[in-house]
């Protein structure tokens, strides 16, 4: 989970986007909030495309978009 929130951090990607400012951490996640402002669709599918190609090559990771627009990055566990 560090891996992934030092890229989010490290590339200051939050603080170029306009949909998608801020996250929570979770235990085994990282919740993106949608800020539910008036914005483009075009904007917010242009984002989350984004953040989609920067965690695609990431190993064992889950990435959600919910209804509300919220995203779920989920590093999956491994079972031995």
């Amino acid at each position: 989970m560090n891996n992934i929130i030092s890229r989010l951090e490290n590339e200051k990607l939050m603080s170029r986007y306009l949909c998608y400012k801020t996250y929570e951490r979770k235990k085994n996640s990282i919740l993106i909030r949608n800020s539910q402002k008036m914005f483009s669709s075009s904007i917010q599918t242009k984002e989350m495309i984004t953040l989609y190609q920067i965690f695609e090559k990431e190993k064992d990771i889950n990435f959600t978009v919910f209804e509300n627009g919220d995203i779920c990055i989920e590093k999956l566990l491994l079972k031995n």
